[in-house]
């Protein structure tokens, strides 16, 4: 029996998106937006999360009893540990509003990307089923419905289901794009220069709406176009190359826990700090 070894290119692309994740949050909760450097943190760094559902859509969400469970008790687990850090450094009890949360840890809104993910999970065999019956006409023209109301109807024109990015109708955009990227081999028939170009050409454009009063907000929408094609670039430039590294496979294994732990009230602690 062998074992399936995973693909070290893609898991070393789910590292570089939780640190832009983290960058971004340092530039935002710690230092509120003020400096200089945010700026460019968020040309380079906003498009972490697109990219962590580009892999779950790339390899393709296998939904289990298991998984679910999973994913419940480790969003427990360390909202539990954050809890019982923050009393004891800062000796406040805890409200009853956070020790509800473990409860359901679910409706904590500070993991509104954990929210979004677990619905994209439920979701996510009624979606495999239409991405591998469809025929490529049928396909293309999902997809293209998907992008059309997200970057147009969405992000253009502020339309409700989709209007920044933050939700699970934008999941599953990313989902469905991140299984075309497989489906046509983007990786392969896109050329590593032609790649870079876009890449770049879209991360100085977003640079560039930052000094923009008007389009600097929306500069952090997650269905903002420039920010979905550098993550689209970026994925593919890192799947190109692929490598099997034991290390870079552990490494990627606790970034859901740095995720849960940064962005909960022992992590909005240490920003504060």
């Amino acid at each position: 029996m062998t074992t399936k070894v995973r693909n070290s290119n893609i898991e070393l692309l789910r590292i570089i998106a939780m640190l832009f994740i983290v960058i971004w949050h340092i530039s935002l909760h710690a230092q509120k937006g003020e400096l200089d450097s945010h700026n460019y943190i968020i040309a380079f760094c906003t498009a972490g999360v697109n990219l962590f559902i580009l892999i779950s859509g790339y390899f393709g969400i296998k939904l289990t009893w298991k998984n679910l469970l999973t994913l419940v008790s480790t969003i427990a687990f360390y909202n539990l540990v954050s809890i019982v850090c923050k009393w004891s450094i800062s000796g406040i009890t805890p409200d009853i509003s956070i020790i509800k949360s473990l409860l359901v840890p679910l409706r904590e809104s500070r993991w509104w990307f954990i929210n979004c993910y677990f619905n994209l999970m439920l979701l996510s065999p009624i979606i495999n089923i239409i991405l591998n019956k469809a025929n490529e006409r049928q396909y293309k023209y999902f997809l293209y419905v998907l992008l059309f109301m997200s970057c147009v109807s969405g992000f253009c024109f502020r339309n409700s289901i989709n209007s920044n990015g933050y939700n699970t109708f934008h999941f599953i955009t990313m989902y469905v794009l991140g299984n075309a990227i497989r489906r046509f081999n983007l990786p392969t028939i896109l050329s590593t220069k032609k790649l870079l170009i876009i890449y770049i050409l879209c991360t100085l454009t977003l640079f560039t709406c930052t000094f923009i009063i008007l389009l600097r907000s929306r500069s952090t929408f997650y269905n903002n176009p420039l920010i979905i094609t550098s993550a689209v670039c970026l994925f593919c430039l890192i799947a190109k190359f692929e490598f099997n590294s034991k290390t870079i496979n552990y490494i990627s294994s606790f970034m859901l826990p740095i995720y849960l732990i940064q962005d909960s009230v022992i992590g909005f602690m240490a920003y504060d700090y």
